[in-house]
């Protein structure tokens, strides 16, 4: 059987809060997702902006980031649905959210890395600022990053 294309889109609660949590509810309420993010909630405010990954109309996957007041942005969550992983989701995810950065002029981006994620930011350019405990708070510039 022929793989299905995933398809992205951009969402937030600013484009109407009854799609994007008819879409993402699920997934703030998943426990599933809470441990696979190391116990920390998903969270949401009006300036978050998500990529979700869908398969047909199912939701597979998604990456949340934003734009902090001075201007530099910040890559929070991300997920892939076990069995979506390993196609590519994940790296596509990331690529569009540092895309978008760079599309509208946000320089600097700051993420915290998993041990288990630290190694790949750090092989696109990403540098490790301090830690905090087995956490990575790193940042890097859009035209140095490496996809």
């Amino acid at each position: 059987m022929p793989k299905k294309k995933i398809r992205y889109h951009l969402m937030s609660t600013q484009d109407g809060e009854r799609e994007f949590y008819g879409v993402m509810g699920k997934f703030f309420a998943s426990a599933d997702i809470r441990r696979a993010l190391d116990g920390y909630p998903l969270n949401n405010d009006d300036s978050r902006m998500w990529i979700v990954a869908f398969d047909g109309e199912k939701p597979v996957g998604f990456g949340s980031f934003g734009v902090l007041k001075n201007n530099e942005g910040q890559l929070y969550d991300a997920w892939v649905a076990p069995e979506y992983r390993r196609q590519g989701i994940h790296k596509s995810l990331l690529a569009m959210r540092l895309d978008w950065f760079a599309e509208h002029g946000v320089v600097t981006v700051h993420v915290i890395a998993y041990p288990s994620t630290r190694e790949r930011f750090l092989q696109m350019g990403f540098k490790i600022d301090r830690m905090r405990g087995k956490y990575a708070y790193m940042s890097g510039a859009t035209g140095d990053v490496e996809e």
